[in-house]
């Protein structure tokens, strides 16, 4: 595969995207699942989440609708 310089970029970890903010997994400026509700302990585990949550917005399905699970 190569890399397509027009293909989408959706970044996790950064104020922007998908990222921790204290006890909470956000998106932007907006509260997403708090950390409390994930089923593995560990900001590591929070961080991966943000990761996933970032592939499945890229996908083109709702994030934000599938935090929770």
């Amino acid at each position: 595969s190569t890399l397509r310089p027009d293909a989408p970029t959706t970044w996790y970890g950064q104020r922007d995207g998908w990222h921790v903010s204290a006890d909470s997994i956000c998106h932007g400026d907006r509260l997403v699942l708090s950390l409390s509700a994930l089923s593995l302990p560990g900001r590591h585990n929070a961080e991966n989440a943000c990761a996933a949550l970032a592939a499945v917005e890229l996908l083109g399905f709702d994030a934000h609708r599938a935090a929770p699970a």
